[in-house]
């Protein structure tokens, strides 16, 4: 698990030294950027299965702005996909040592 998180991590800070470079707009290349790290969030959280239903709509619609050409707002969407895969991530972590603290001794 912490492998995983790890993973997500080292994407995100790729993704951001990627999208630091670049100009106040965003462009193709930093929405692939911020597609990608959004991808490994996802299929981490999926691989612990724990992937949150609100990942997948944000990504469809990162690509419906991409393809109208709104890259910031596609980077925007990605940028929000990825937290969320990477709070799945951390809740299925939480979840997996909190059940113990509620049973009963």
């Amino acid at each position: 698990m912490t492998r995983k998180l790890w993973i997500v991590g080292a994407a995100t800070i790729v993704c951001s030294g990627l999208c630091a470079g670049t100009a106040l707009a965003a462009d193709q290349a930093a929405y692939e950027a911020a597609c990608k790290a959004a991808e490994s969030a996802q299929k981490a959280a999926a691989e612990a299965r724990y992937e949150w239903n609100t990942i997948g709509p944000l990504m469809k619609k990162a690509g419906v702005a991409a393809e109208a050409g709104d890259y910031d707002r596609a980077v925007k969407l990605c940028d929000e996909a990825r937290k969320h895969g990477e709070a799945a991530l951390a809740q299925s972590e939480h979840e997996a040592e909190g059940w113990k603290l509620s049973v009963v001794r």
